[in-house]
């Protein structure tokens, strides 16, 4: 291995023992340890993107021919489960991330936020598009924190403004009390408790104007609460784009709820939790596992008067600034285009079609293959064979492409000084560019909302959609896993209306956070919204039955959302056959426009 870059990489990637997926002393569980070696190459990967990679339901193919690599430890299995991470997939992952971070030097003045490219918006009135609207109220004087009894309540004048609202997680949990009041009240910085012994109508107006007007929202989950409000109402907050700390502690998305009536209520659970966090990672905003951090975090945010996407490595945060970046579909095409070349099935390529394979995934321009002669394999750096001119493994291939991430020649130094100012004059000239325009709808409806056992898409959306002539993405999927998130993310942002059904044949968490979510980025959201009836029953698989507090929990998560459909003159329909009618109604109108 004489690439100096992938030498790098393999020094970073046994300092931080990323092939064990144990913990360890050199920076925790696996997730933060391969965030962390990602970080010393300037890059910033989510823990979607880290466990995209580890899931279990790649190609079988594909499987083999990492576990069949030379570089593989005994410890280490083909696609990182089990047995830690694989040095081929984490040079897949920087290069990936490196090689998308080059390339958009070359897109001059593309202002698309993180998320990536979205026709699923509404314009806002002297916004502009909503996705990417920072709210960040000012820090303003008129709440005075006071101790006793109350917990620590601020004392209100006749408008909440208090720089922090403690949201999330309630009874019986007592991190309100016991850790985030006294922390701030010694850093004097002021905030609002929501939690009361005694709760009373009047409270709900005082409660969401401090939410409304505080400059930072920290919302906490707990293994011991269901937090089906909390979490969607963490999704809606992160898509409006508001400064909000999450914590989600580890033994909320790795341990058990203490709180699930069954096995599968606990896995609807856990799902639920990987999409928020994927969801809000999207935004560029880092997930916490512990409170601690994410009160430096606040008083950070508060004294500095800071975006929380703007958080460093020097903060105590691992930030998700390249979360965009599809790393899955990454590894998927590599493999594909080796096995295109590999013809005789014999697991081996030749070094001009390694050559070629990396001109197509550099796009022919920016990666650092600049002015090089289309598949010419000698202008790549071969020196990570073991001996000159041998055939190239898949495993090879992604060694190879990694390190063509890390080389620099002069073109990519004169593009990375010449890009913001060539940005400036293109803004100067143009005008901003809109994210409405930046991708042309592939899909003009998106079937969100309950999936599992339910079938109104079957029912009531599709035979519809497809008499009218319409074209949708459906998400249903019999085994579902994490390596999913990608593609439906990709299938939303390039959707024109965005359908969400929530029925009550399922708890459908997963499904109300992201319909919030996308009504908090002013998306085109069509919404149905069915309540468990009261008494409990119902539930998600067999033999499950909810317990009454069960169903006021889900059904608390429903009213949360119906409420800010509603703020948001969100359409909200009677029945999944009058929903469908008004997305075609929607889509015609919407192609009649453009």
């Amino acid at each position: 291995m004489k690439s100096k870059f992938l030498q790098q990489l393999r020094a970073a990637f046994d300092r931080y023992e990323l092939d064990s997926a144990a913990r360890t002393d050199r920076g925790g569980p696996l997730v933060q340890r391969i965030q962390k070696a990602a970080h010393r190459f300037g890059i910033y990967p989510s823990r979607s993107q880290i466990l995209e990679l580890q899931c279990s339901d790649f190609p079988a193919s594909l499987k083999a021919a990492l576990r069949a690599s030379r570089s593989r430890q005994s410890r280490t299995n083909g696609c990182g489960l089990g047995g830690g991470f694989s040095f081929e997939l984490f040079c897949v992952l920087v290069g990936c991330l490196k090689n998308r971070r080059k390339k958009s030097r070359f897109s001059i003045g593309a202002s698309a936020p993180a998320g990536g490219p979205s026709v699923a918006y509404r314009r806002r009135s002297s916004v502009g598009v909503g996705f990417g609207r920072w709210r960040r109220p000012s820090l303003r004087r008129g709440v005075v924190v006071v101790g006793g009894g109350g917990g620590g309540r601020p004392l209100l004048s006749d408008e909440p403004r208090c720089s922090v609202f403690l949201g999330g997680a309630c009874n019986p949990t007592t991190w309100r009390s016991d850790t985030a009041v006294p922390f701030l009240v010694k850093e004097r910085i002021s905030f609002y408790n929501p939690q009361v012994d005694s709760w009373y109508p009047q409270l709900i107006d005082i409660e969401n104007t401090a939410k409304d007007n505080a400059s930072v929202l920290l919302f906490v989950l707990d293994p011991r609460t269901r937090g089906i409000a909390s979490i969607v109402e963490s999704a809606y907050l992160a898509g409006q784009g508001r400064n909000l700390v999450l914590v989600i502690p580890d033994a909320c998305t790795t341990g058990k709820s203490r709180i699930a009536n069954c096995r599968w209520e606990q896995e609807s659970i856990h799902r639920s939790l990987l999409f928020l966090i994927d969801l809000v990672e999207r935004c560029q905003i880092p997930v916490f596992d512990s409170l601690p951090a994410a009160l430096q975090a606040v008083k950070t945010l508060v004294k500095q008067r800071q975006s929380v996407t703007k958080l460093s490595p020097d903060d105590g945060v691992s930030p998700v600034w390249d979360s965009a970046a599809p790393v899955s579909r990454t590894l998927t095409l590599l493999w594909e285009l080796f096995r295109c070349h590999d013809t005789g099935r014999t697991g081996r390529i030749s070094a001009d079609a390694a050559g070629l394979i990396l001109e197509t995934m550099s796009g022919g321009v920016g990666g650092g293959v600049i002015g090089r002669r289309r598949n010419d394999c000698d202008s790549f750096d071969m020196s990570v064979l073991p001996e000159p001119g041998q055939a190239v493994s898949f495993a090879d291939l992604c060694l190879l492409y990694s390190s063509e991430s890390g080389r620099e020649d002069w073109t990519d130094w004169l593009w990375s000084a010449l890009a913001w100012p060539l940005a400036f004059a293109k803004r100067l000239l143009t005008g901003p560019a809109s994210a409405l325009s930046a991708a042309a709808p592939i899909y003009d409806v998106f079937l969100g909302g309950t999936c599992g056992r339910s079938r109104w898409r079957d029912d009531a959306a599709i035979p519809r959609l497809q008499a009218a002539g319409i074209s949708y993405y459906n998400p249903q999927v019999s085994n579902w896993s994490s390596r999913f998130l990608s593609y439906e993310s990709g299938a939303r942002d390039q959707s024109l209306v965005l359908l969400f059904v929530i029925t009550c044949d399922s708890w459908s968490t997963a499904a109300m956070l992201e319909a919030a979510h996308f009504i908090g980025r002013c998306g085109r959201v069509v919404l149905h919204v069915q309540l468990y009836p009261a008494g409990g029953g119902g539930g998600d698989g067999d033999g499950c039955d909810l317990s009454a507090d069960a169903v006021k929990d889900y059904n608390r998560g429903r009213l949360y959302l119906l409420d800010v459909a509603n703020r948001a003159n969100v359409p909200v329909l009677a029945s999944p056959e009058e929903a469908v009618d008004k997305v075609i109604g929607l889509v015609t109108q919407l192609r009649g426009v453009s």
